[in-house]
């Protein structure tokens, strides 16, 4: 069951509206906040996706607020997208001062939270959850930046385990979803709770002061 959620409008740094569905517990002391980013918006990617739906619930159940936003209409190129993180960020920052944020991203939304990871003070970590990464790429892992997680399909047709591997990055955590491609039909509920999971790992390994 979906938790309760307002729709809201957002604002990029460079004047694009944005809109996202906010998702709050009720009443109590929040432990975090997680930005939510969806697949290709040219391939049918919107923050109505499921796993981002199950994301949010289950953040919810955890005493997480969490947001789900929607990437501009245009050319996606995953850098312009990350004014668009940022503009979520900033949305969970002014209505809760002090929370620490973690962004997850699933696909196109994975590289662009991952591009975005060191350019934003305002994120805590990052769950990368099938990005579809190239054999010449590298993860934005600097000093100082904050963790990243992986959750890689085994059987990701763009970026599997062994591409990973190639590509190496120290200090990077992966989860490897055993019996799934990259689309992840029949493991939704469990990439999401892995998702959750890593949230507290990463914040047990940032600073979040």
């Amino acid at each position: 069951m979906t938790p309760p959620m307002t729709t809201v409008s957002l604002r990029a740094c460079d004047g694009v509206d944005l809109v996202a569905d906010l998702h709050e517990p009720a009443g109590g002391e929040l432990r975090a906040g997680v930005v939510l980013s969806h697949p290709h918006p040219h391939h049918g990617g919107t923050r109505h996706h499921p796993l981002l739906v199950e994301i949010a619930t289950l953040a919810v159940a955890s005493r997480m607020v969490a947001i789900r936003h929607d990437f501009r209409v245009g050319p996606a190129d995953t850098i312009a997208e990350r004014t668009d993180i940022a503009a979520a960020v900033t949305d969970l920052r002014q209505r809760h001062p002090g929370l620490p944020i973690v962004s997850i991203g699933y696909s196109f939304g994975a590289l662009v939270a991952l591009g975005a990871a060191g350019r934003n003070a305002g994120i805590a970590g990052v769950v990368a959850i099938a990005p579809p990464l190239r054999p010449d790429s590298s993860l934005p892992v600097a000093p100082g930046g904050p963790p990243i997680h992986l959750i890689v399909p085994r059987h990701d047709q763009f970026c599997p385990p062994s591409l990973v591997d190639a590509i190496g990055a120290g200090g990077v955590t992966v989860d490897i979803v055993e019996g799934a491609d990259h689309f992840l039909a029949g493991h939704i509920a469990t990439v999401a709770s892995l998702a959750v999971a890593a949230v507290d790992r990463l914040l047990g390994d940032a600073d979040v002061s």
